[in-house]
């Protein structure tokens, strides 16, 4: 097994809602998301695209990167996301928990 590099930044917090990781105004040259872990709610997720979603089920037309369900997960590989993506958390009826690693690229 090989080591995984940490990103430079990171995102630890529990939301019942959305929250923002990482907006897209501030990924202006590429992101990439080196370590997740997560856990929520049933239909909660780890979701990404150029428009934040407007509540915890709120899916359609975003990459949905993990969905959550009991007991938490683990990001099994980096992703790159292009410029001009976020990344948020989403909570559909309690609490998400997102411990993100990434580093935004020059």
């Amino acid at each position: 097994m090989e080591a995984v590099t940490v990103g430079a930044k990171f995102f630890t917090s529990d939301t019942y809602g959305v929250s923002a990781i990482i907006k897209p105004a501030d990924n202006v040259a590429g992101a990439v998301i080196r370590t997740a872990s997560v856990s929520g709610s049933a239909l909660s997720g780890l979701i990404t695209g150029t428009v934040a979603p407007l509540n915890g089920s709120d899916y359609a037309g975003k990459p949905v990167l993990m969905t959550l369900g009991s007991g938490s997960q683990n990001l099994s590989y980096p992703i790159q996301l292009p410029p001009g993506y976020g990344l948020w958390i989403t909570s559909n009826s309690g609490p998400s928990r997102a411990c993100v690693t990434y580093d935004l690229l020059p």
